[in-house]
């Protein structure tokens, strides 16, 4: 069976809003439901899945502890996404701080 769009934002937001009155098992079912369409979005953007999962539960822990600033609750999913696109960027950008350069006069012909 086929859920809408339409459909599934209105669930996202009831979800949303009783998550935010208290009711942790509907963050839950947030979870639940989005987990797995998350680790893959994300692991297309990384091609690493062990690392795609860590962003993904990544991304949910910062989505529950700002969950009151989401502006539109229908949007759950679309905010979620683009929190995790937002930790893929600042993981990817720590590790090419640690990249070593070496100047190509350094490098002999051996």
């Amino acid at each position: 069976m086929r859920i809408d769009k339409a459909d599934a934002e209105s669930r996202d937001a009831q979800l949303v809003l009783q998550t935010l009155a208290g009711d942790t098992n509907a963050f839950s079912e947030l979870y639940n439901q989005h987990k797995n369409s998350l680790i893959d979005y994300v692991f297309k953007k990384i091609g690493k899945r062990e690392d795609a999962e860590d962003i993904a539960q990544d991304a949910f822990i910062k989505a529950l502890a700002h969950l009151g600033k989401l502006r539109d609750p229908k949007k759950f999913y679309r905010w979620l996404r683009r929190i995790a696109y937002q930790l893929i960027v600042d993981k990817y950008r720590e590790k090419s701080k640690h990249i070593e350069f070496i100047s190509l006069s350094d490098v002999s012909d051996d």
